[in-house]
């Protein structure tokens, strides 16, 4: 797939049929890139750093080719139309055979690994509810409506904490927005919308309380509840434990860190009974340790940039179709930045490629925007004032000469029907 689309960029381009779009976005992309390249030489584990870095080469410059074809194209649908074909295929076939898509009884669908998983679930739900908003054939709906209750309990069963709170956020969001967009058209229509929201948000927290996984949440709050880490589980324990460790050590290498992947050769082997160290089970902790205080802000100004981009759209001349998209791709940012607490994403190709489609969307969304305004003022300034039966009527020359206190003409026009 990414050869096919390297190839389609590489035509495009030479041919001059496509244009070239660099981003703020991705040009921030790059210069971290170079910079967590340039802090790879100071590695303790060169070797280790150059397996990460040959891994961005590659997904980085295949996020880009996938975001720029999806500008060309001038719509990211076809792009979730894939990711949503590919989750329910692979989440059939988990279902289907779930002792072999599970680790520890937790699903991990083809993906390896059930926090990754969860997030294609998460993603393919906010899709599915996004077509279940803009489609209109009652066929189309009824089959979006059917998959959703199976993407939710696929989701649960992945037993991801981060999966389960950013469906019940990303729900509170596109609910309450569509409340808001229903309440300028009516009323009723409004206080409905709000009333289903609360109602599938009631239901989704329930069904995740009665699901085989939540005693994850349960152990959190009696380990706060003790103050004392011995009452949480081993996954809780190794990553507060990873924390501290991340903590102490980008204290020791404030600006160019440990170099990438190289979290694991410090103190982490062993953590957990074996030979191999783990890796910080949290993005902002991984960046910051492996590339420092320079290249988190570099990084994690990329999620800055964008969410800027979006809030400059917030009151901008969209239509209901661009609304809904507009919603959608502040709930799914706000996912990846809650993802990224408790998952190192830098270097999955999943994480890349959705994040492509979330630049891609809010770029046309700001492309729209701009020539709907343009638009609306090029009507303004070329329309005609309304003429009745006897009206005045600037010309262009008395507009000019206004200024200088001549009168206008009074003009007779014969009345239009």
């Amino acid at each position: 797939a990414a050869v096919m689309l390297a190839v389609l960029f590489f035509f495009r381009a030479v041919r001059n049929t496509g244009f070239v779009i660099y981003t703020r976005e991705f040009k921030l992309v790059t210069v971290w890139l170079g910079f967590a390249t340039l802090s790879a030489l100071f590695a303790d584990d060169q070797r280790a750093a150059l397996e990460k870095l040959i891994t961005l080469f590659q997904v980085i410059p295949a996020s880009y080719v996938v975001f720029v074809v999806l500008v060309w194209i001038g719509s990211v649908y076809a792009a979730w139309a894939a990711i949503l074909a590919a989750t329910v295929g692979m989440s059939v076939l988990t279902y289907l055979h779930p002792q072999t898509y599970s680790v520890g009884g937790r699903l991990t669908g083809m993906l390896g690994n059930a926090n990754l998983y969860g997030l294609a679930l998460l993603m393919s739900i906010v899709i599915a509810v996004h077509f279940l908003s803009v489609y209109k054939s009652v066929i189309a709906r009824l089959f979006f409506l059917a998959l959703l209750p199976f993407l939710f309990y696929m989701l649960l069963e992945t037993g991801s904490r981060k999966a389960m709170v950013c469906v019940v956020l990303i729900l509170m969001v596109i609910g309450f927005a569509k409340s808001g967009m229903k309440f300028k058209q009516s009323k009723l229509r409004g206080l409905g919308m709000l009333a289903l929201s609360l109602v599938l948000l009631a239901g989704s927290v329930y069904y995740i309380m009665q699901s085989s996984f939540f005693y994850r949440f349960e152990n959190i709050e009696e380990a706060y509840e003790a103050q004392n880490l011995d009452h949480a589980e081993g996954s809780l324990r190794g990553r507060i434990k990873m924390y501290e460790i991340g903590l102490a050590t980008i204290a020791d290498n404030p600006i160019l860190g440990v170099g990438l992947n190289n979290f694991k050769s410090i103190e982490t082997a062993g953590l957990f009974g074996g030979e191999i160290g783990a890796y910080s089970h949290s993005n902002y902790v991984e960046i910051l340790v492996s590339t420092g205080v320079i290249g988190f802000i570099l990084y994690y100004s990329v999620y800055g940039s964008l969410f800027v981009r979006l809030l400059h759209l917030r009151r901008a001349d969209m239509t209901g179709i661009d609304r809904e998209l507009y919603i959608v791709n502040l709930a799914l940012l706000l996912t990846f930045a809650i993802y990224d607490i408790a998952m190192v994403s830098f270097y999955e190709k999943a994480s890349w490629m959705i994040l492509a489609c979330i630049m891609a969307n809010a770029y046309l969304l700001g492309e729209r925007a701009r020539e709907r305004a343009a638009s609306k003022a090029e009507d303004a300034s070329s329309s005609t004032p309304r003429r009745d039966i006897i009206g005045i009527e600037k010309t262009h020359n008395d507009q000019e000469s206004s200024f200088g206190g001549r009168k206008p003409r009074m003009i007779l026009r014969r009345g239009r029907d």
